[in-house]
């Protein structure tokens, strides 16, 4: 059972007055939760070339065989220059006393202090346990950036510097706490602590730790998280199971505060980092922040990305549940490309490729109509990439016992078939079309899934290729067999579009740019744009647009998007006048070169109806 599934101890600060007013920390409190954390497995395999600091001798050195106990650091860098370890000076910094001098930035310091409070003899921290120098491809750095994600994740605790940098020190350590002052001194506790528990979580979320991409993988992969605050140190971690507690569970703790002897453990309302977290909650989260380095985009999530789909993703998008992740879109009111450097590349079509927030709606009813491909430049093999199941059925119970023969499909699932027909968006009808109107009909057994029933529309046998392999012409199977590259195939048109008029412009967030996709003079559609120059380029060019459709949406689920997608769903029905039973396509705007290549431009909302009557052909685009 991985740690997502598990529930988890409410964090909560430990803190205590010494005789002198000052506040210090209780380790032995935060020894014990720990303790009452479920067990961390260990690292295995260790990653090549894997070093850690030994805190009792002050030195680095090569993990040791067998089982070993470790703590990471998390922190902000800071001056990228500064202490580190290189193949120059490895030789020195294997040296027992090596890291006793002052040159050891202060957070560093104050983090192998803690292991030993914590009897942890080994501490990873990633510019002295990294080669920070060593740029071959298949050296010992790239082997452990890739593998960052698990090294977090199999760590005993890790230690999370909220304040300043590398050099800054621990709150708590070197850098002393202090008191939260209430602004009206005469509140009640209670009130206080309630205050106190607003400050902290208020805190951590706009400290300068939580605004970097590359904590976000540190802190919701870390089984055992220690926050290092200025007022205190907060504790969350995965609740053990009663047979794996080290000591007796001393059973739940109370809902605001725990106060022993002075001290006081407060509570939050819910876990920051850890629980139930989607891919989709997890990119969100992750887009908000900022990268010192845009190479970094992917490789900072790519522990996220293997923890949801192992290693089933390309550049940051699930296979499993490709078809839904492609409907993402910025919400960055200055959202700008990526720009391909050297190896790095940012293909269009995935979230990679714009700088600023990402959001992915839910997707519910979803059907897809658009099929995607990516093909082996070795050997020139199609690679198919299916729908995640979206599970129509329901069983007809009654009273407290379902009959499990008794089933009968969602009405969606029958919806779907529908509008798939009477859009033409299917490639094989299947020989049942003159059923579907039975209400006996057994829809559910035929098709358990939307996955099925997108197979069959298709034209999908597992005996043969997928029909729509066929229409993709040679020139553009070779176009596609390049890392980055994908072949998107489905119905598509040219529609005009146009800025929101003036007298909208007010009601609509600032957070997105919204333009009208018009079939002449009719207003049909929205998009919004994954580049904010790429938006004005266009408007000045008045020239049409390319849209191809990926998903027919019903107004249910656009109801779901609005609390997901900050602009898009109340346009639709608050300056569209459409009805709330109308259905919707999803689509992307591409743009195509002279050489035969696409990129996604936008993203966008547009009405069945309005789209059906158009009667688009359908063609294939080789994105990058």
């Amino acid at each position: 059972m991985s740690w997502r599934d598990t529930d988890l101890d409410i964090p909560f600060l430990h803190s205590m007055r010494s005789h002198s007013g000052t506040q210090i920390i209780n380790w032995k409190c935060i020894i014990t939760s720990l303790e009452n954390a479920a067990a961390v497995p260990n690292l295995d395999p260790v990653p090549r070339g894997f070093r850690l600091i030994d805190t009792e001798e002050k030195c680095i050195l090569l993990a040791p065989s067998g089982p070993f106990e470790y703590a990471c650091l998390s922190y902000v860098w800071g001056d990228v220059k500064a202490f580190q370890a290189t193949l120059r000076n490895i030789n020195r910094l294997e040296k027992p006393g090596s890291l006793s001098n002052s040159k050891v930035p202060s957070t560093i310091q104050d983090a192998m202090a803690v292991c030993q409070i914590f009897g942890i003899r080994y501490l990873w921290v990633d510019r002295l346990c990294i080669l920070q120098d060593d740029d071959n491809a298949n050296g010992d750095k790239q082997a452990q950036i890739q593998d960052m994600g698990r090294i977090y994740n199999y760590a005993f605790v890790t230690l999370a510097a909220m304040e300043g940098d590398a050099s800054f020190g621990l709150c708590g350590i070197s850098k002393a706490l202090r008191k939260a002052q209430h602004p009206d001194s005469s509140r009640e506790v209670y009130d206080y602590h309630q205050f106190l528990r607003n400050t902290s979580t208020a805190m951590i979320r706009s400290s300068r730790w939580a605004q970097r991409g590359w904590t976000f993988q540190e802190a919701v992969l870390s089984r055992r998280l220690l926050l290092f605050t200025p007022i205190g140190l907060f504790v969350e971690y995965e609740r053990a199971r009663p047979h794996e507690s080290r000591i007796e569970t001393p059973g739940p703790y109370p809902d605001v505060v725990l106060r022993y002897e002075g001290s006081i453990g407060l509570y939050l309302d819910k876990p920051m980092y850890h629980g139930t977290i989607s891919y989709e909650v997890a990119l969100s989260d992750y887009t908000r922040r900022e990268l010192g380095n845009d190479n970094d985009i992917l490789i900072a999530f790519q522990g996220v990305c293997s923890q949801f789909h192992d290693n089933h993703h390309e550049f940051g998008m699930p296979l499993v549940g490709f078809h839904d992740s492609t409907l993402w879109f910025s919400e960055d009111s200055k959202s700008r490309r990526r720009c391909f450097r050297g190896d790095s590349i940012f293909p269009s079509w995935s979230w990679i490729s714009t700088k600023g927030r990402i959001t992915v709606p839910p997707a519910f009813n979803n059907f897809h109509v658009a099929s995607w491909v990516f093909f082996n430049k070795a050997n020139g093999k199609a690679s198919l990439v299916f729908p995640r199941p979206q599970h129509f059925l329901f069983r007809v119970q009654d009273g407290d016992e379902p009959h499990s023969d008794d089933t009968r499909a969602s009405s969606s699932a029958y919806e779907s078939a529908k509008l798939a027909l009477e859009g033409n968006f299917v490639l094989e009808t299947p020989e049942c079309l003159g059923e579907l109107d039975d209400e006996n009909f057994p829809f559910g057994r035929r098709w358990p899934s939307s996955t099925d029933l997108w197979k069959t529309l298709q034209g999908y046998d597992r005996n043969k290729q997928p029909l729509f392999l066929d229409k993709i012409p040679n020139e553009q199977r070779q176009l596609a067999a390049f890392p980055g590259r994908v072949v998107l195939y489905s119905q598509s048109i040219r529609l005009s579009i146009t800025p929101l008029n003036d007298e909208y412009e007010e009601d609509f967030t600032q957070e997105q740019t919204i333009c009208v996709v018009y079939n002449g003079k009719k207003k049909v559609g929205i998009v919004v744009f994954d580049d904010k120059e790429f938006e004005q380029e266009i408007q000045q060019e008045e020239t049409p647009l390319q849209f191809v459709a990926l998903t027919i949406i019903d107004s249910l689920t656009l109801l779901s998007w609005y609390d997901t997608c900050s602009s898009i769903g109340d346009e639709l029905e608050d300056f569209f006048g459409w009805p709330r039973g109308e259905y919707f396509l999803s689509v992307i705007a591409v743009q195509t070169r002279d050489d035969g290549l696409s990129r996604r431009v936008g993203f966008g909302l547009i009405s069945y109806d309005d789209w059906v009557k158009l009667q688009p052909p359908k063609c294939s685009f080789v994105l990058e």
